[in-house]
């Protein structure tokens, strides 16, 4: 494919891009087609670096005039009125405040931040790029942000993603376990295993759930879903390891997962998904990985299966940050009276409360709630859904699975108290005689006899 020269001036068609969606190499079988990364457009680039010139002429003239002999001794009384508690006590001084050159590197790390944000490129990165570039970010290490610097390097990485996508999924299968012979050395295959993405503590291993992670992204490419998150990912190991030893689906079956308390996780990959990643390892190692390991398999996966109509990450997301409402009073301190709890029932969830979130994602996530049994509260200010059962385990498998839980399956539907009192009215059971509850949930039934 050919690479477009990004110092040209744009044609004047509002649809001319800065960099077409496509990558500098061919490769990684048909997978990745024309179609498959997003454009940037060039206006936005400009917009960019506009606002940085005209931000960066403004720290110069603020840095020259606070600093000034003239103002400064003023300037020193904002400081030490403001900024004399910080640090452990420690004052500020007018030319440490106003430094132009610190300023100048929190710009640019800022700009340069944006500036991705303009792309996908982090969706393609592997994990080992990605940190590096939020570690230049983050201690304020990055160049310049100039014009030539900003679109050289825009170019270069936007070309690279084809061979980000390759390393992403190349490092996800060089960081399996060398120590277990299940892992395959010709490419993914349907059983891997993952050591130490567990720590002593049983806590997640940054770098290990950073792996899983990848995968998770590249697997949500394939089926063409919005990308997930790290948090997400490390919300989920953490539910495999409070059920280890347990195989639980995720993802709609495209990856299904087993942690191990000495710190292992076991991963299968649907064959529908394990061609493609070989396919695109081939990308990287053309003789390494055989033909048959990069072709889609004739027969269906018989173990598990693939759904297609899987909930948005972005929806998931928020159902992974639900928190259960207080149902005890609060003693804010000893000579106060207690603030009474917002409920009683202890089996309720509540969003995290956030000033600014997705109006339309969180109504995805209410309805979410409310097709497993919850019903929405409102007092005050607050908001809370109560269930008639303890929901962690179904809202878990739906964070896992992506999926909506089977209606004869998963859901629950229990005895309500008035339906309870009419059954056993009509039973009329009597002390001392013997009963056996054949599907007992909550114990509504058992609540109300003798």
């Amino acid at each position: 494919m050919s690479q477009q020269n990004v110092n040209t001036p744009a044609p004047e068609s509002k649809e001319s891009s800065f960099l077409k969606g496509k990558g500098e190499q061919s490769g990684a079988g048909e997978l990745l087609g024309d179609n498959f990364f997003a454009p940037v457009e060039a206006d936005l680039v400009d917009y960019l670096l506009g606002r940085y010139q005209h931000t960066r002429a403004k720290i110069g003239e603020i840095a020259s005039t606070v600093t000034s002999a003239e103002h400064s001794p003023a300037v020193a009384h904002f400081i030490s009125g403001n900024l004399s508690g910080c640090r452990g006590g420690y004052v500020f001084s007018v030319r440490e405040v106003f430094d132009a050159a610190g300023a100048v590197a929190s710009l640019n790390s800022a700009y340069w931040q944006e500036a991705l944000n303009l792309t996908d490129v982090y969706e393609y990165m592997p994990n080992d790029r990605r940190n590096e570039w939020n570690e230049q970010i983050r201690e304020m290490k990055a160049p310049d942000f100039e014009e030539k610097t900003v679109r050289a390097t825009l170019s270069e990485l936007l070309f690279s993603r084809e061979k980000f996508f390759s390393e992403r999924v190349d490092g996800i299968f060089r960081n399996l376990s060398g120590e277990h012979v299940t892992n395959r050395p010709e490419g993914f295959g349907k059983r891997m295993i993952m050591a130490r993405v567990y720590d002593e503590w049983g806590g997640n291993n940054y770098q290990r759930t950073g792996y899983i992670d990848d995968l998770r992204q590249v697997i949500a490419k394939f089926l063409g879903r919005d990308p997930t998150s790290y948090r997400t990912t490390d919300k989920i190991l953490q539910i495999a390891r409070s059920r280890a030893g347990e195989w639980l689906t995720l993802d709609g079956g495209a990856l299904r997962v087993k942690a191990f308390l000495k710190g292992t996780a076991h991963l299968e990959i649907h064959p529908d998904m394990a061609w493609r990643l070989n396919d695109i390892l081939a990308f990287l190692h053309p003789t390494a990985i055989p033909a048959e390991h990069r072709q889609k398999p004739r027969a269906k996966a018989k173990t598990f299966a693939l759904h297609s109509n899987l909930l948005p990450f972005s929806v998931l997301s928020e159902l992974s940050e639900l928190e259960i409402e207080r149902t005890e009073p609060l003693q804010r301190n000893h000579w106060e009276d207690p603030r009474e709890p917002v409920t009683t029932n202890p089996n309720n969830r509540r969003f995290k409360r956030m000033m600014d979130f997705d109006k339309a994602v969180r109504a995805e996530a209410e309805k979410v709630l409310m097709s497993l049994g919850g019903v929405k509260m409102a007092k005050n200010v607050f908001t809370w859904f109560e269930f008639d059962y303890d929901p962690t385990t179904v809202i878990q498998d739906i964070q896992l699975s992506g999926v909506l839980p089977d209606q004869k399956t998963h859901q629950f539907y229990p005895t309500t108290e008035a339906l309870a009192a009419q059954l056993l009215d009509e039973v009329d059971i009597r002390e001392g005689e013997t009963c056996l509850e054949p599907s007992a949930g909550m114990g509504g039934l058992a609540d109300l006899m003798p």
